[in-house]
Order: structure tokens, then sequence, then C-alpha cells
């Protein structure tokens, strides 16, 4: 982060002192993870489910410098007193970003926002001093602490915006002022909150608010999107670039010569100006449209081929994304067990279509769908899967029950021990198997694949 005193901390907070002034280098707002940060000041931040105030003693163990809480509290260092701890983490990152000269770009999406966050980081940062989001770290938490972050030496920072109510998106953006925006693509997810197609697409919209009327303002659409239109009508022709698949004469970048190898695309990008062949070391079609956004970004900001073609090569599959786990050369586990949305689960299902030998689906529920509609969308998924070359659909979870049914190739699951099992029987039997692992958080199928590589590891098909 930018170097200040607290004090300097305290005027920008509007905060009582207490205590002697110090330096601070870094913030935190978790006391497990302040041991390796130099001058950390701890803020207390207070949740519905958690109080910071409860782990302030903790902090300074673990060698915070100095606090932020809501109240005045008996300890040996000083400390910093606010009316509300989260609006003073966003002050902070606000003040922090207005003095920042680095481009901010803005990433939001139903899907594929972390992907492309880290495929512009691998660009980017082969000629430039560059931050990213950490993990998904994309509430309205998470990204006032990548602004602070940032300091005087930051060129880039890449920020991943989430949200899952109306209006979270547009506090996010208005508080990052982006330099460039982007919206990835737009599919069936946090229905509980958004409550249709129509209604996410607004939400992501919300990622415009920063940036409208902001001179040299850049917002990057997806082309293939159907939503992109209706966009346009909000937004001046100047600020908008376009990219996709199928070549156009609008402002935007595309892709041809798509050829698909043993877990690795090839392809050609073609610009306005330039056209060169790359390698993208991950699988999927969807990945294609994730790859295509993260060059459109990086073309924009000065980025030349060479650096664009080391950062793709270097984009390796990212952990719990349809992560490739090789037990042999033919029997495969893809870990996809993030988090799932309609659109997610679909090109998790279009992956698997594609990959040889014997082909299973394990499946957990897609949460945050709305009561109205989660029935009814997992259904469709299962009729989605009967037509294609996947062989089998385990699942577990009440609302993938309906999938497993609808796929006329299912086997539900009540107990994870025999789901484990089970699948284990079937990798053993087969000399060519794929088994792909799909649910949302919540439904822990990160576990599943835990337990199915511990009992590959004592079965002979690892050999």
């Amino acid at each position: 982060m930018i170097n200040l005193y607290l004090k300097d901390i305290a005027l920008i907070l509007n905060a009582k002192l207490i205590g002697n002034n110090c330096k601070i280098n870094s913030i935190s707002i978790d006391s497990r993870k302040i041991f390796n940060k130099k001058n950390c000041l701890f803020i207390a931040i207070k949740g519905k489910k958690f109080n910071g105030e409860c782990f302030i003693k903790e902090s300074i163990k673990n060698g915070a410098v100095a606090v932020i809480n809501a109240r005045k509290v008996n300890i040996n260092i000083p400390h910093l007193i606010v009316k509300n701890t989260i609006i003073s983490l966003l002050r902070l990152s606000k003040w922090i970003r207005e003095n920042s000269k680095a481009k901010i770009i803005a990433i939001t999406g139903s899907s594929g926002k972390t992907s492309v966050k880290e495929i512009i980081f691998n660009i980017l940062n082969t000629f430039s001093n560059t931050i990213a989001t950490k993990k998904n770290f994309n509430n309205n938490i998470g990204v006032p602490l990548t602004l602070l972050r940032l300091n005087k030496n930051h060129n880039f920072a890449i920020i991943e915006v989430g949200g899952n109510k109306f209006g979270e998106i547009k506090t996010s953006s208005n508080l990052i002022k982006p330099d460039i925006a982007l919206i990835n693509n737009i599919s069936e997810s946090h229905l509980s909150g958004f409550k249709s197609i129509n209604g996410v697409s607004k939400a992501k919209e919300e990622i415009f608010s920063g940036i409208q009327g902001k001179k040299n303002g850049i917002i990057v659409l997806n082309y293939n999107s159907n939503d992109w239109k209706e966009w346009k009508k909000k937004l001046k022709d100047n600020l908008v670039f376009w990219f996709g698949i199928i070549k156009n004469k609008k402002k935007y970048f595309y892709l041809k010569n798509i050829k698909k190898e043993n877990f690795c695309i090839k392809f050609s990008i073609s610009t306005q100006k330039e056209e060169c062949e790359v390698s993208l070391p991950l699988i999927g079609y969807h990945n294609l449209f994730n790859a295509m956004a993260a060059i459109a970004i990086s073309f924009l900001v000065g980025a030349s081929m060479e650096s664009i073609k080391y950062g793709l090569k270097k984009s390796y599959p990212f952990k719990r994304r349809l992560f490739p786990i090789f037990l042999n050369k033919n029997k495969i586990i893809i870990d996809d067990s993030y988090n799932a949305n309609v659109g997610s689960m679909i090109s998790a299902i279009s992956v698997l279509n594609n990959m040889p030998g014997y082909k299973i689906i394990i499946i957990g529920d897609i949460l945050e769908l709305g009561k109205q509609k989660e029935i009814i969308i997992h259904k469709n998924i299962g009729f989605f899967i009967s037509k294609s070359k996947i062989n089998k659909v385990f699942s577990i979870g009440y609302l993938s029950y309906f999938s497993s049914i609808f796929s006329k190739k299912g086997k539900h699951f009540y107990n994870i021990d025999y789901l484990i099992s089970e699948t284990i029987k079937m990798i053993s039997r087969y000399p060519i198997i794929t088994v792909l692992i799909k649910g949302s958080n919540k439904t822990d199928a990160y576990n599943i694949v835990k337990m199915l590589q511990e009992s590959a590891r004592h079965a002979s098909m690892v050999m």
C-alpha cells in the first residue's frame, strides 16, 4: 500500500487517535494473516455474524502495530476510534485509489471473472508492475482490500467485481472508478437476488456506473453476448470496444483458426492492425472467450503481441476450475468444484463431452437460483446431459437429483462414501476414463475431489 502514518489515516477517516503516531505499511482485517506483514494496521470490521473486536488481542499477538475499532479498547498499542469500521475501510481504500496513478481494470460477469483476471495479470505482469484481486475476493469487502494494496510503483490493478444483490456492483464500481470495465458474459446466476436473466444483466451493467463520463474511460463488451445492443444504448460509442469470435467492422478483437489439442487450445488473434498465432494451456470452448477478453484489454493498455503470447502460454489451469488431475495418462479427474451456475455447468458438460473414453460427471446442487426456478433449471441440465456423450451421471444433493433423473443415465447418492466407492469402481473398470466434479461451493464438491484422490492413491489404477 501507499506508506502512511497513523496520524495521516486519522485525518482521512476523521478518527480519534489514541496513543503514539506510527508508520503503516500494510492493512489487514484478518488477525491470522498479519505474521509476515510489515507495520500492519488491523481493522476490526463488524458484520452480521462476526465482530473483529474479538480478535484485536490476537492481531497484536501476531504483530499488528495499530488498530482501528468502533470504540476505545484497553490495549498497549495505538488505535483509532471510528463510528463504523466498514465505512472506514471503504473511505481509506477510496483515498488510496484517488492517490494512485495505476490504471484500474474492473471485471464482472456471471462466470469466468477469475480466469480473465488471471490471464490479464499473466500478460501485464510480463512488462509492468501489476496487482490483481487475490483468489475471488470480489465483494464490497474484497474490492477495497485490493485497492489498499496499491502503492506508488503499481502501473495496473485488475479488480474482480461480483455481487448477488442489486446495488453491490454499483457500489464497488463507484469506489474503483475504473479506467477499463469488462462485462464478460451473462447467465443464470444468483437468481435468488436478481430474479431473472434480465435482472442479472441489469446488475452486471452497474459496472458502468464508475466509468461513465470519465475521460478516456473504456468499456469492453463481448460482441457474441445477447445483451450488448441494450448496453450500447446507454454508452457513448467512443467508449466501447468489442471482442468476439465472428469478424465484424466494429472496434473489437476476434479469434480464428481455432484448433483444440490435448489440454490446450491454439488459435490466431486478429486485431485491426495485426494477427498472431498463440497457444492457451486451458480446456473448454468458453476459455476462448475468457482469453479474448483478456487479450482485448491487454492490447488496449499497451501490451505487445509478444507479451500477450507469453502471458497466455503461462496461463495454466487454475485450481478448482476445470483443473485436470492425472491418476495416470488415461485416467483423469477434472476438478471444477469451485462454484457453479448454469453457464459454468453447461461449459463443464461440454468439456467432458469432448474427452476420450468413458465419461462420468458428479454433480452437486446449483444454489441461489430462487425457489421458483431451481428445480426446472436442474431438470433442464439433466435433459442437456441426456443429449451428450456423457456415459454416467452421479448426483448428490436435493436439486441435483432432478438432473440425474432427467439425464436418463443417472444414479443418485444420499451418502458421499457410497458415491466415492462407486466412482472408484468405475475408474478401476475402464482403461480410459474421465471423471468431472461440479457443484456450488456450499455443496462441498471439493471434498469429493479430495476423497477421490485419496482413494485412488491406494488403488492399483494409479500405477
